[in-house]
């Protein structure tokens, strides 16, 4: 069954999602953020793009992933599982997403988030210590997930 109905927006290209039936935490008739298509919102699970969230091009949100605040996806990212783009976050490509208690790491082409903090691939590639250092990351956290992490990044 659909969960949202694609209405015309005020956003060149892009079309507003609205809630065909309640799921999750949204109502029937809430007014979800923008998508080029239905390729971008799976209709299983409860993935949902919020407020001014934009969704495009190929990019695919699906399972429990949220995209809202003034996030973008767009390009070839999937964001999928339990994953969270938020704030001014942009996702160009594929986000690999970890919910590891008490930490949750989520990766994309150029940075890896641990809970809040976001680093930059470049920094962990030369040395894990050093961007822990320079993004005041716990090093214990680094040093639980140093092979998580280093496996990822070969990605």
């Amino acid at each position: 069954m659909r969960k949202y109905k694609l209405i015309k927006s005020d956003v060149p290209g892009l079309f507003r999602v609205v809630a065909t039936r309640s799921f999750s935490n949204i109502n029937r008739g809430t007014m979800g953020g923008y998508v080029d298509g239905e390729k971008n919102l799976s209709h299983e699970g409860n993935a949902w793009v919020y407020g001014d969230a934009q969704v495009s091009g190929n990019a695919k949100v699906s399972g429990n992933a949220l995209v809202y605040d003034n996030a973008q996806v767009y390009g070839d990212a999937q964001v999928y599982g339990d994953a969270q783009v938020y704030g001014d976050a942009i996702a160009t490509s594929s986000v690999t997403n970890l919910i590891m208690r008490p930490y949750s790491i989520s990766i994309t082409d150029n940075h890896v988030q641990v809970e809040c903090e976001l680093l930059r691939k470049s920094h962990l590639r030369r040395d894990i210590k050093v961007a822990a250092a320079k993004y005041n990351v716990d090093k214990k956290t680094f040093k639980r997930y140093k092979k998580i992490i280093s496996a990822l990044l070969e990605k």
